[in-house]
């Protein structure tokens, strides 16, 4: 007969582990992912009509500019 030191049972419970999978994309789905974007996040500020750019001043004017050419040459 061997003693063993006497343990409290537990409930019992789940654990669980994120893992994080990495999917490798072609250079043409990184294009559409970035045309997408564009479309979703640029497009519909800067088309916006004239109603809306005759109440910003010409600092904001000049920096909606350069954002905007940021945003054409993304995917160049």
């Amino acid at each position: 007969m061997v003693d063993v030191e006497y343990v409290k049972p537990q409930e019992a419970y789940d654990e669980y582990e994120d893992i994080l999978r990495v999917k490798t994309l072609t250079k043409e789905e990184i294009l559409n992912n970035l045309r997408i974007l564009r479309e979703e996040q640029c497009f519909s500020i800067v088309n916006r009509g004239l109603v809306w750019y005759a109440q910003i001043d010409n600092s904001q004017n000049l920096e909606l500019t350069r954002w905007y050419k940021e945003w054409l040459d993304i995917t160049d």
